[in-house]
């Protein structure tokens, strides 16, 4: 598995740089050489290999993403990819087009095992979705003044705001070989500060918060920061 991670941080402070470094150490797995990433200010994004990481000519969005994607042909055709660079077009330039041209509607063209984040300078907008069965991860930490993101939830516990407190709810569940029914919270984790992108759902974050829908139904859970009053409330 490939891993990808960041930070957003809403009131336009600059991200520590011992912060990202934090996250891209925990990716243990990588050589030093295979690990990327692209700060500006209050942005931090990172991957584990350069694959993972891509951003337009105009450098005005970047994305990094885990991916498999099965539906390419399909995709390079109703994104106008010139035939002959079909075979070359990897699973990340893809989705950067597809998210140029549909945007938040991106995940419903994408068919088989994704998670993604761009960054939208021009929009000022972070944005990410995860694939519709469940099969590649996305962690997230959010309080008032950030978030972070990684497909891997030890990189989380490495940033010194994110606190290590155990989710009771989740061992009561999963000690108990229950399964999640639905209507009951899909975003929950062994951590109670650390939540997932459930299946099937999408996100948006700008300065005034973040914004959790599934993409399928559009079916929103948005709150914004100021209606936040503690840490361990949740989208």
């Amino acid at each position: 598995m490939h891993a990808i991670t960041g930070i957003y941080h809403f009131n336009q402070s600059s991200v520590p740089g011992s912060h990202g470094y934090s996250l891209m150490k925990a990716l243990h797995d990588f050589p030093e050489a295979d690990v990327v990433f692209w700060q500006k200010q209050n942005i931090f994004l990172g991957g584990a290999i350069p694959m993972n990481f891509h951003y337009d000519t105009d450098g005005q969005v970047m994305i990094v993403a885990d991916s498999n994607i099965d539906n390419k042909e399909e995709l390079c055709g109703r994104l106008q990819v010139e035939p002959d660079k079909w075979g070359k077009t990897i699973d990340i330039e893809l989705i950067l087009l597809a998210y140029q041209k549909w945007e938040e509607e991106t995940p419903k063209y994408l068919e088989g095992a994704f998670s993604f984040v761009v960054w939208d300078d021009r929009r000022q907008l972070m944005f990410g979705a995860r694939d519709y069965s469940g099969s590649k991860l996305l962690y997230y930490y959010l309080d008032f003044e950030r978030f972070a993101f990684c497909t891997r939830m030890v990189a989380l516990l490495k940033l010194p705001y994110v606190e290590k407190k155990l989710n009771k709810d989740w061992f009561q569940t999963y000690m108990n070989d229950s399964i999640i029914e639905n209507g009951e919270d899909e975003s929950i984790t062994p951590y109670e500060l650390i939540k997932q992108v459930p299946p099937g759902y999408a996100f948006s974050i700008n300065e005034d918060g973040m914004e959790l829908f599934s993409y399928r139904s559009r079916r929103s859970n948005s709150r914004t920061r100021q209606e936040t009053n503690s840490l361990h409330e949740y989208i």
